[in-house]
């Protein structure tokens, strides 16, 4: 019996762009699963992503 290898959804670089503006939650969860992203850009990633809320919650308040 043959089984496809079946491609995670946090392994699509577009899902998990969109994720990080529609749900940030979901969208950070699969920046870190990730194995199609490499090491230096989604710490690029996160660092931007982490000022831009930042910035944002100073703003609100």
């Amino acid at each position: 019996m043959e089984t496809k290898q079946q491609s995670k959804w946090y392994n699509s670089s577009t899902t998990v762009d969109i994720l990080l503006f529609l749900l940030p939650p979901l969208g950070f969860y699969g920046l870190y699963k990730t194995k199609t992203i490499k090491s230096n850009t989604s710490k690029i990633l996160y660092g931007s992503m982490a000022f831009v809320s930042m910035l944002a919650l100073l703003i609100s308040l």
